[in-house]
């Protein structure tokens, strides 16, 4: 009798909603001002059922408003009454951005796995740039989950080598590998020595870090930093892979972390949070400049990303003000301001490649920090081109007259092949830009060095050596490598 009365009960609060509806784990709720849950996760052919709670018709349909035809099947093609539902089978794989018809500023997700894959790859072809990372968030976390660290990398080795432009936008994919893996870490404690975490310009710590912030609060701070002092003295990370730039990566993150939990009371104004972020750093490493340098450099690269994003209420100042801003920087830290300032606020107003050259030749004053920062842009913008055109890029370096801003824009082009290339054709990719400079010889062999330096950077000991069996290009650079390893290994254990 007491069950019986409480159907009864339930079926006066919800009106015409049913029972099934409710016990239902795909419900969505749409109320007058706000989806709950607005984001969720399902399987292949499940249903949803959305449920509204407004006093106003709702209408839950694909996007984009107002045509909904990305799915355009997911739509019921009118309003639905206060109290009413609409269910609708998901028989496509994909992430699904979704609004409500008659309030367009509500608006949700559903993620929709099948094959692994299947649903990142349906997301894919709806985006651009690094947005398509986070098509993979759902698919790397979930098999992270279910079948482990080693399983993931794994998988993510896979696409790397094969799906077309996944490294185009891998690093973001890395951060959230890392985040994800940070979960099993805070289990087992053991430090991931897969050198795998080096791949895609060392996202991996970045997104790992990140999330031991997030967790662990103000002690996130020695958590991190205990990690990235593991890294340096595992004995089977380093007799795999090359310690120095993986430590380094991994207190880069740290300052990722710092620059994104600071106060919220520092909004919408760049100077305090910078700041505010450099300061943290040299508390955390009060003993060590070279650390805080690492560290910083996390702090200037998310301040960018918070400008190119309007994140935080903070947006680029005016050129000037850019270039006065480095400049106050501590020398310690001012080249690494150049680096991430100059390059970003450049692209952001769309110069042409030229003009962001252009712009740190008459800008920076210092050298080193000029070269840098031609490294950088010189980069970003390989990478960023689908199909980038080598012989372009070999011109426009030969161009330069000084020989060191020549030596930095050659430096450049190696990052972004680097970072756009899959390991596996990375050697190949990196003799063709060699190649290409047949009218300087002692430039070429600059190229060479630097090459090899590249893939010592990604590439574990094992495979290197093969390379070097390989390729007649490295040969007598491999021959000096292991004083190499070892130098730059007892440098960072210092």
């Amino acid at each position: 009798m007491k069950w019986l009365l409480m159907v009864i009960g339930l079926f006066a609060v919800v009106g015409s909603v049913s029972i099934w509806a409710l016990m239902q784990k795909n419900v969505i709720y749409i109320y007058d001002d706000y989806i709950e849950p607005s984001e969720i996760t399902i399987g292949q052919g499940e249903q949803v059922t959305f449920v509204s709670r407004a006093s106003r018709e709702i209408w839950p349909a694909s996007d984009a408003h107002p045509t909904h035809g990305v799915y355009s099947e997911f739509d019921p093609k009118g309003g639905i009454l206060p109290g009413e539902t609409w269910e609708f089978v998901f028989d496509q794989p994909g992430i699904w951005d979704f609004h409500d018809h008659l309030k367009a500023e509500l608006t949700g997700k559903i993620t929709v796995l099948g094959e692994f894959g299947s649903a990142a790859r349906a997301c894919v072809d709806l985006r651009s740039g690094t947005s398509r990372a986070s098509c993979w968030e759902t698919d790397f976390a979930k098999l992270i989950d279910e079948d482990g660290i080693d399983t993931a990398l794994d998988k993510f080795v896979e696409f790397y080598e094969s799906e077309p432009n996944f490294n185009s936008y891998c690093h973001d994919i890395m951060h959230y590998v890392g985040r994800a893996s940070y979960e099993v870490y805070k289990l087992d404690k053991k430090t991931i020595t897969r050198p795998e975490t080096s791949y895609c310009g060392y996202g991996f710590y970045h997104g790992f870090v990140e999330s031991a912030f997030e967790q662990e609060s103000s002690a996130g701070l020695d958590v991190a930093k205990n990690y990235c002092s593991d890294l340096a003295q595992n004995p089977n990370f380093g007799s795999r892979h090359i310690v120095g730039p993986t430590v380094s990566a991994c207190k880069h993150g740290i300052g990722h972390a710092i620059f994104d939990s600071l106060d919220a009371e520092l909004w919408g104004d760049y100077k305090l949070m910078t700041d505010a972020g450099i300061a943290t750093c040299e508390n955390l490493y009060s003993d060590d400049e070279h650390s805080s340098v690492r560290c910083a450099t996390g702090i200037y690269n998310s301040l960018t990303t918070a400008l190119n994003n309007n994140y935080y209420y903070i947006d680029y100042p005016s050129a000037e003000e850019v270039v006065s801003f480095c400049t106050e920087q501590g020398d310690m830290y001012r080249p690494w301001c150049w680096v991430d300032m100059v390059p970003n606020y450049t692209k952001h107003y769309f110069y042409t490649l030229e003009e962001r050259l252009d712009f740190a030749y008459k800008h920076i004053e210092s050298k080193g920090g000029r070269e840098l920062t031609v490294v950088s842009i010189v980069d970003d913008d390989f990478r960023s081109v689908e199909d980038p055109d080598i012989n372009y890029y070999v011109s426009l370096c030969s161009s330069i007259e000084d020989g060191d801003l020549k030596f930095a824009c050659l430096q450049g082009i190696l990052g972004g092949v680097t970072y756009s290339s899959y390991t596996k054709n990375l050697a190949s990719r990196l003799e063709e830009v060699c190649e290409v400079i047949e009218f300087d010889a002692d430039f070429k062999q600059v190229c060479e060095s630097q090459s090899f330096w590249r893939l010592t950077s990604v590439t574990p000991i094992d495979d290197l050596f093969d390379v070097c069996e390989e390729n007649d290009l490295f040969g007598t650079i491999c021959r000096q490598y292991d004083t190499w390893i070892e130098r730059e290994n007892n440098r960072q254990n210092r």
